[in-house]
């Protein structure tokens, strides 16, 4: 009896083994959703302007057979424009075009157009959202003067990508001279759902002709008379684009604007002039609400290299102290011009009001509302230490004295 029931366990245990090997294979199949790579492509810039009552979409695409080829006049990559009703269309409508399914996760840089920009953010950073596949950690740019075709359309000497001058621009300004200009599709995104922080862009302009700059042999010399080029910020209000700043004043606010602590400057007087390159820099803001109003207190502390001296002065301890006032108080005048520029147009890029949101909640509450129009109104005061800390001199070397 015994060996009768052992014998009939088994053949359950078989047929359950056997139920379980062909339940296991149904789950062992392939993925239902999978794209070859052969029928995807890669796009590495997208651009976005108006047309009427329709959106043009300009995309750059790499050329793979000619980074294997060397043919003369070629080029390493295309630009393709297509119309369309709504941004959603932008797989629908670049699919017949291309015959490949667009990679929009490739994409390293995204162009605005003036229109676009003027019309609000909120659109365009929606449907970037909204787009599973879109990196939000591409840089934005606007482009002011130019279309986003004619901007990613110029060739450059070796037949480098726009894209990848672009982004390697912004990248070596931001490292280098303290030019805040790599702004990210979240931190866009992120700046409109706040009611204290007003959002900017770097702006990319075309120098020359740029009909002659889409022919390869505009690159055929050693002075390009095509090229593109950063001119400044872009400044936005309630998400939609105001003003500008030029280059220069976009290098002094980035002190302001910038986590990175390396930036040359030149600051000239009358009689001379002071190569300085910043190494730390410390920011500290404080606010209040006075009689109505908001008021901030902006100060910094720089510690700099002086590089180069524009005259014959005599480097001693007395001289570098005066050097340092020099430099301060210009830095101190062009930051109260700049942020007075931004209070006019009402865009608050430094953020101050979401300063004062977190250190007076209570009185946040009154103005939140109205933060644009308190921000144009706000009192702010700035003051600005300068430490010389080392000369940049291989002879002559001074060294400060320690008070």
């Amino acid at each position: 009896m015994v060996y009768k029931w052992q014998r009939l366990k088994g053949e359950i245990m078989r047929k359950i083994n056997i139920l379980f090997i062909l339940l296991t294979g149904l789950l062992l199949t392939s993925c239902w959703d999978y794209i070859e790579i052969g029928d995807t492509l890669l796009l590495t810039a997208l651009g976005i302007e108006k047309a009427d009552d329709s959106y043009l979409i300009t995309v750059e695409i790499p050329n793979p057979t000619e980074f294997t080829t060397n043919k003369s006049g070629s080029s390493l990559y295309r630009v393709i424009e297509v119309e369309m009703d709504s941004l959603s269309e932008m797989t629908p409508k670049l699919l017949p075009i291309l015959s490949q399914i667009p990679e929009w996760g490739s994409v390293t840089l995204i162009v605005i157009s003036k229109e676009i920009a003027e019309g609000g953010l909120d659109k365009i950073i929606d449907s970037f959202l909204r787009n599973g596949e879109m990196r939000v950690n591409a840089p934005m740019v606007m482009s002011l003067n130019n279309s986003p075709k004619e901007l990613l359309g110029i060739f450059n000497i070796g037949g480098t990508m726009q894209s990848i001058r672009i982004v390697e621009s912004l990248k070596w300004l931001t490292n280098q001279y303290g030019f805040e200009g790599i702004v990210k599709v979240m931190e866009v995104a992120d700046n409109c759902l706040l009611e204290g922080k007003s959002n900017f862009l770097p702006i990319i302009e075309i120098v020359g002709d740029a009909e002659k700059g889409k022919e390869i042999d505009s690159t055929k010399t050693t002075e390009p008379e095509v090229f593109t080029e950063i001119t400044g910020l872009a400044l936005f209000s309630d998400r939609q684009y105001v003003g500008k700043l030029d280059y220069n004043e976009s290098r002094v606010i980035s002190l302001l604007l910038t986590y990175s602590n390396y930036a040359s400057s030149l600051v000239k007087t009358s009689d001379c002039s002071y190569g300085i390159e910043i190494r730390k820099l410390t920011k500290e803001i404080t606010s209040d609400y006075v009689d109505g109003l908001p008021e901030f207190d902006i100060k910094l502390e720089i510690s700099a290299t002086l590089l180069q001296i524009g005259c014959g002065l005599i480097i001693d301890n007395e001289e570098i102290e005066k050097i340092e006032n020099i430099i301060a108080s210009d830095i101190k005048d062009d930051l109260t011009k700049i942020i007075r520029k931004t209070q006019v147009f009402q865009s608050d890029i430094l953020g101050l009001g979401e300063i004062f949101r977190r250190s007076n909640t209570e009185d946040w509450r009154t103005i939140e509302n109205t933060w644009l129009e308190a921000y144009a109104e706000a009192g702010i005061t700035i003051k600005i230490e300068v430490d010389i800390q080392e000369f940049g001199m291989i002879t002559d070397t001074v060294e400060k004295e320690e008070n």
